[in-house]
């Protein structure tokens, strides 16, 4: 028994779930996690280009907060849903221009999650 509930646990972190997640209202949820290396973007497009794969989302989404708003909490865009964590990693390699609006994204991130949805994200 104990082998199977190991196995299940490494399958659900391999998928991308973390099963020691809390929730907002502290219930457990199986919290998907979505890597982003940004050690090799050059320009806010790269963000884009890696945040849209990452989510899964529509070629016609738009690249700005506002549809980010609509697609990550309203939903029903993107093929990845809530709920997720963005781990953003090599912000100190990006040029200022896409720290600048990765800082900022990760920002909005947390006013979402800060506003009881269930997304977070690690920036480093």
């Amino acid at each position: 028994m104990v082998a199977l509930i190991t196995l299940t646990i490494i399958t659900r972190l391999l998928q991308g779930y973390d099963e020691c997640t809390t929730g907002i209202d502290g219930s457990k949820v199986n919290m998907k996690n979505l890597f982003l290396d940004g050690t090799r973007w050059k320009n806010k497009d790269d963000f884009y280009d890696a945040l849209f794969k990452a989510l899964g989302a529509p070629g016609w989404h738009g690249r700005n907060f506002n549809a980010l708003r609509d697609s990550i909490i309203v939903g029903q865009i993107n093929k990845v849903e809530i709920p997720y964590t963005i781990h953003i990693s090599g912000i100190d390699t990006m040029p200022g221009d896409v720290r600048t609006l990765v800082q900022d994204f990760c920002s909005l991130i947390k006013e979402f999650r800060d506003g009881g949805h269930e997304v977070g994200v690690v920036c480093e």
